[in-house]
């Protein structure tokens, strides 16, 4: 059982607030874009700190240091509770197990039907939020995440559904519990801030969950989780990654994937790149052995339909100023490391891409890996303004720009059955007013194929009553299935799905 990072990541937060106060054409990728916030970036040294807001936060050894006995009695919780009834126990029975076994094969031969069916484990994701207000002014907040899978899901796959429910349950518990320290530590803070408003940050608690696999044999996401507690210098990030079985239910172990851990190890050090600029990460050979740990119960990694992927969070082998540092393993690359019991898949798959962050994977199944790069920029003319207006994608070496006004966006790449990769952009302007901008990927790099004023990405908002509210988000898992949503003020609009057409463009399905 592998220690719990993301709580491991809450108790360093604390750990650190005791010791830190404070028109479309093809073109080369080269072209400048506006750079990532740099903030998240910047880390400053202060071995004397013991409460300087001014001067900055703790250098990254001492809070490592300090967050070891955190770490060693942090354990992990989540997977025991998604194996909650799909294990026989040690001490069973062989009747007892001769049955469980018997079961299990009877799933698998039903999640291979379903599987052929075309019967996918598609989930929304329930969006959690409170706010914690106090003299009119917002001092907390936490959003966090929980997984639920479709009702044809949930009789498709019964036992991964009773998986999700339980993993759920332990995610919303440790969300909350979160959500209280931060509280508790946020008030405390305000009270000290009371005279000076401008000079206090509130608390903050985000667990946001990736989609990176969903298809017959596996379903696996990664969960970010953020902490910020209030005089603290920045917040700390941390990664879990969570892997199932479709047809058993059963969480996925490492040495289910991987046939060697101590070949792992050197894969991995050959993978290691920069998620903020690509960039490789070199020199951290001894922080990485030391992540490993004795069978690589620590490591955060997820089972990607073309590569084994694990994530690392910042401090955790690399400077702050790194960002999270990953290293994706294609199968292709080093086919003895893999056991083949899970491993490729070659169907149609929706990749989530965030903004500003290059996306490296096999898109045409060749074995070669490419980048795919979403990102806003100023213009030709250098404008500086307070909105983009420009949207760029880039496709290996080749990018593609349009004018567009927007604030923020976000993205998805749909890969189709017959092979084509489209590029779905959601963004938003001023009113929140959306628009999705289309893509495809050709041979000279990707074109404009249309775009659909007034569109979002489909998410719903469920009144709970007593402020226990939560928004369904519905995230594109399948190219052939996926939920849009028309925009409206008042937000009462109904999810509708579609799938890609011909043309590439979104066009609703017929059922």
């Amino acid at each position: 059982m592998r220690k719990n990072k993301r709580n491991i990541s809450f108790i360093l937060a604390a750990v650190m607030l005791a010791v830190c106060l404070c028109s479309c054409t093809a073109k080369s990728a080269e072209k400048d874009t506006k750079p990532a916030p740099e903030a998240a970036a910047e880390t400053q040294e202060n071995t004397e700190a013991q409460g300087n807001a001014e001067n900055g936060e703790a250098s990254a050894a001492d809070a490592q240091q300090a967050a070891e006995p955190a770490e060693a009695g942090a354990e992990e919780g989540a997977d025991a509770a998604a194996k909650a009834g799909t294990e026989t126990p040690a001490g069973a029975s062989a009747e007892a197990q001769t049955a469980g076994a018997s079961a299990d094969a009877q799933a698998a031969e039903g999640a291979e039907a379903n599987k052929e069916a075309g019967i996918m484990p598609i989930y929304t994701l329930e969006r959690h939020t409170h706010l914690e207000v106090s003299d009119d002014m917002l001092i907390a907040s936490a959003n966090y995440e929980t997984v639920k899978l479709s009702e044809e899901a949930k009789e498709a796959y019964p036992a991964l559904n009773e998986a999700m429910e339980a993993l759920s349950a332990v995610m919303s518990e440790q969300s909350e519990s979160s959500y209280s320290e931060i509280k508790e530590a946020a008030a405390s803070s305000w009270a000290d801030h009371k005279g000076s408003p401008e000079d206090f940050s509130a608390g903050d608690m985000t667990a946001e969950i990736e989609p990176v696999r969903c298809d017959g044999d596996v379903l696996s996401f990664f969960e970010m989780s953020n902490v910020y507690y209030p005089d603290s210098a920045h917040g700390l990030t941390g990664y879990a990654g969570y892997n199932y079985d479709t047809a058993t239910g059963a969480a996925i172990t490492l040495t289910d994937v991987v046939t060697d851990l101590s070949a792992l190890l050197p894969a991995v050090e050959e993978n290691l790149i920069a998620l903020g600029d690509g960039m490789p990460v070199t020199d951290v050979e001894s922080e990485l052995k030391e992540s490993f740990g004795e069978n690589g119960e620590d490591l955060d990694w997820v089972i990607d339909r073309d590569a084994l992927v694990l994530r690392f969070a910042p401090y955790e082998i690399a400077s702050y100023a790194r960002g999270v540092v990953e290293a994706r393993i294609p199968y292709a690359k080093y086919p003895d490391l893999f056991t083949g019991k899970y491993g490729r898949y070659d169907g149609a798959f929706a990749k989530r891409l965030n903004p500003n962050v290059p996306v490296s994977l096999d898109l045409n199944g060749d074995g070669e890996t490419e980048t795919v790069f979403v990102t806003g920029s100023y213009g030709m003319d250098g404008s500086m303004g307070l909105s983009y207006s420009e949207l760029e994608v880039t496709v290996g070496n080749m990018g593609c720009a349009t004018q567009a006004d927007f604030f923020s966006w976000s993205s998805v790449l749909a890969h189709t059955e017959d092979g084509r990769n489209i590029i779905i952009v959601e963004a938003v302007a001023e009113s929140d007013y959306p628009t999705l901008y289309v893509f495809k990927e050709g041979k000279s790099g990707p074109s404009l194929v249309g775009k659909m004023e007034g569109m979002t990405f489909a998410r719903q908002y469920h009144d709970e009553g007593d402020d226990d509210g939560y928004v369904e988000v519905y995230p594109v898992l399948d190219p052939s299935a996926f939920a849009l949503k028309e925009w409206s003020e008042s937000g009462d609009t109904e999810a509708v799905f579609y799938e890609i057409g011909e043309d590439g463009m979104p066009v609703p399905l017929a059922d």
